[in-house]
């Protein structure tokens, strides 16, 4: 084997951020420096040591948008006129810039004038300046500085990084025996399948090709799904052909082990072949029977009914557990092919062996849900009761008893009140709480008893103010939660329902820091390091919210709206049952963003469609990324089907249609709220019934009004059986409500 790809993983590594990076130049080419500074401003705002001079900032980032001969000088001329702080910056953004041209020499040249009196700066410019030497390919003299920051920042993100450099350059220098000993004192810093790989590396390199290969399979077996994994994959197929006969066979539990893995990670047909093989391997006994049944459990999520039905019908596995496994699974085969009596019958021996088992509780919903697709007004109601009644307090209860809770509703049933109030008391920290607290207050308003019906309405608009139910709420109140009355009632609820997750008002000294290198970081045009900074928040302290904030400002100014929803919902999680005053202004509208808003608002109001309506519906279906593309095939900021987009082409009298073209926002915005007006006209309208439409078609919207009669919509709405489009129809509704409020008048 030798190393000529070794040092290849180091500069693709390069070629790639290079790439990904590629976005960025135009946006920074066109931000002046007063927008620089004032993207910064946090709720809290940066400290001191986060100031960077205008000058410096527009020039930092013209360089890191255009790595021209002018630009480069030009921030060379700002460093030689200046000192301190703002010179160490100018040479930090000037280094980045020529690493990322691969100009390893000056590169290294910057980092090392860096003076360092700021920790942050010298750890950069430690690690930068050490592996600029390794990408030099000067091994040799990369092993003190790289020693030397390893030893002073032991606590550093590069650590990892700085310890695989060091490695690899030990072993470009044949000290095989050092590398080893690098691995036993620092491995524990690196991830489990980095340190395998690199540990098989070394005893590949050395010729203990056993010890190779029992390395390299760890990294392939036990972490499936890591980039070591498929490299490892790569160097044990050399060693098959080089041992011949000597390579030893795989250890079937081994093998066993990587499809579970595989399973777990929902890559089911890669799972279900690792399953064959280790059977294949001589799995004997218990781990056999695991084999079988957990085959059977990927042949079945991926669609291959038929292969997992066989399995799974001449399976006797010993171990309870597996046996209830094996009985859900065959249940919900049967349930698919719609095979009503041995479906009842594998629910029968579920709960006769079983009772207790978890699977017999996801047996029950899956038959509860069979029967209440069917509108089986009898069946499915008694399902989800014994569901309820075996598992009180288990994942599925709050949904099997909201279930019932609705069945009384719709029925009118004297027992609603009571089932109501009970489903508050068992779950009041659920979703479902939020329903049930407001129906409880229709309730009371249709009794009359109005004061009653406004508490329950307050409390629902207080304690899930984001929710479908918290709008619907606002309206029975008028448009406004304003104060609960003073009442018993309205205090026995506030103490009821679980209060919202508490955010810091102030950020710890430790987040502070990270938010203050992060933000100068992004003001000298170092985006993506900006970013890694932040993502060193630990999303569930109490301030991490101040993190997510520089994350949402980060994706945005790039235009990816999508990725800085993602990012604020990450790191503000439980932010739907927030009042607006807990985050501020700015974050929310990274969580609700108006991309392309120019074009939406246009494209809205020549269809006389509500321009949050539109908004909502995109933040549901591609959170605003022009790429995105669903399982089904739908493309775009709207997820047009191809199929759609062709006759909306024509209808629309576009020429040149391609798929491609669904992908461009104001063509996906064009077509899009063309569609969406032609839905809600054929419903005169109700936004309710064209959002399900939208979503799950025309045809199921008239069969399932056929499940009422219906009071209202909001009847409709919590009745759609699917509850993909229920959840879909509820979260367009209430994102267009949570749109109005941030960017309503």
């Amino acid at each position: 084997m030798t190393l000529a790809t070794d040092l290849g993983w180091l500069r693709a590594r390069v070629r790639v951020r290079r790439r990904s990076d590629a976005p960025r130049r135009v946006l920074a080419a066109s931000l002046a420096p007063a927008l620089c500074l004032a993207a910064i401003g946090l709720s809290v705002r940066a400290s001191a040591a986060a100031t960077v001079p205008a000058a410096l900032s527009e020039l930092s980032r013209r360089l890191a948008s255009n790595r021209s001969a002018a630009n480069f000088r030009a921030l060379q001329s700002y460093a030689d006129g200046t000192d301190g702080a703002n010179r160490d910056l100018a040479l930090h953004a000037i280094g980045m810039a020529r690493y990322d041209a691969r100009d390893y020499p000056a590169a290294e040249s910057a980092f090392a004038a860096i003076s360092g009196r700021v920790a942050w700066r010298r750890e950069y410019a430690a690690y930068y300046r050490a592996r600029c030497i390794v990408l030099a390919e000067d091994f040799a003299r990369a092993l003190g500085p790289l020693e030397r920051f390893l030893a002073e920042f032991p606590g550093s993100r590069f650590v990892p990084a700085a310890t695989r450099l060091r490695v690899e350059s030990f072993l470009r220098l044949r000290r095989r025996d050092e590398a080893r000993a690098v691995l036993a004192s620092l491995g524990g810093r690196l991830d489990a399948p980095v340190r395998l790989y690199l540990a098989g590396r070394v005893e590949h390199l050395d010729g203990n090709l056993l010890k190779a290969v029992k390395l390299y399979r760890e990294a392939y077996y036990f972490h499936p799904f890591s980039d070591q994994a498929e490299a490892s994959s790569s160097l044990l197929d050399s060693l098959r052909a080089r041992m011949g006969g000597a390579y030893p066979s795989a250890p079937a539990d081994w093998r066993l082990a990587r499809a579970e893995a595989l399973l777990a990670g929902r890559s089911y047909a890669r799972a279900s072949a690792e399953f064959a093989r280790a059977l294949a391997g001589g799995l004997a006994g218990g781990e056999r029977d695991r084999a079988v049944i957990l085959r059977g459990h990927s042949d079945y999520s991926r669609g291959s009914d038929a292969a997992a039905y066989s399995a799974l019908a001449k399976a006797r596995p010993g171990d309870p557990e597996l046996e209830a496994r094996r009985l859900y699974l065959l249940a919900a085969l049967e349930r698919r092919r719609r095979l009503v009596r041995p479906m009842l019958s594998s629910l029968s021996k579920l709960a006769l062996r079983h009772g207790s088992s978890p699977w017999y509780q996801e047996a029950l919903l899956s038959i509860g849900n069979f029967y209440y697709l069917r509108d089986d007004r009898t069946e499915y109601p008694r399902m989800f009761r014994r569901l309820v009644e075996a598992f009180p307090d288990g994942r599925h209860a709050p949904y099997a008893h909201w279930k019932l809770c609705w069945r009384a509703w719709l029925d009118r049933s004297a027992e609603r009140w009571d089932l109501l109030a009970e489903h508050v008391r068992r779950y009041p920290g659920s979703a479902t709480a939020s329903a049930a607290l407001y129906w409880l207050g229709r309730l009371r308003q249709l009794e009359g008893r109005a004061t009653d019906a406004s508490s329950y309405f307050h409390a629902v608009a207080r304690s899930f103010p984001h929710y479908y139910y918290g709008g619907l709420a606002r309206k029975r109140l008028g448009g406004s939660a304003g104060r609960p009355p003073e009442t018993q009632l309205s205090r026995e609820l506030a103490e009821m329902v679980p209060a919202a997750r508490q955010l810091a008002s102030e950020p710890r000294p430790a987040t502070r820091n990270i938010v203050d290198v992060s933000t100068v970081l992004y003001l000298i045009g170092r985006d993506s390091d900006a970013r890694r900074e932040l993502e060193r928040v630990d999303y569930r302290q109490a301030d991490a919210h101040f993190a997510g904030l520089g994350l949402g400002r980060i994706h945005a100014g790039r235009g990816r709206h999508y990725l800085g929803v993602r990012a604020v919902k990450r790191y503000a999680f439980g932010y739907l049952r927030f009042p607006l005053e807990a985050l501020d202004a700015e974050y929310w509208r990274y969580l609700y963003p108006l991309g392309w808003e120019d074009e939406l608002r246009a494209r809205a109001g020549r269809h006389r469609l509500d321009p949050y309506l539109v908004a909502g519906l995109i933040r549901q279906e591609s959170e605003f990324d022009p790429a995105a593309k669903s399982r089904a095939g739908a493309l775009g900021l709207m997820q047009i089907m191809p199929g759609t987009g062709r006759g909306l082409f024509r209808r629309l009298g576009i020429p040149g249609f391609s798929t491609r073209k669904l992908t461009i926002p104001d063509v996906s915005l064009r077509l899009g709220t063309f569609h969406l007006k032609q839905v809600l006209d054929q419903f005169g309208g109700q936004a309710e019934k064209a959002l399900a439409a939208y979503n799950a078609g025309n045809s199921r919207v008239a069969q399932w009004m056929q499940f009422g009669p219906y009071r209202d919509l909001e009847e409709f709405v919590e009745t759609i059986p699917f509850s993909e489009t229920r959840g879909y129809v509820q979260a367009v509704l209430r994102n267009r409500a949570a749109y109005a409020r941030i960017y309503g008048e």
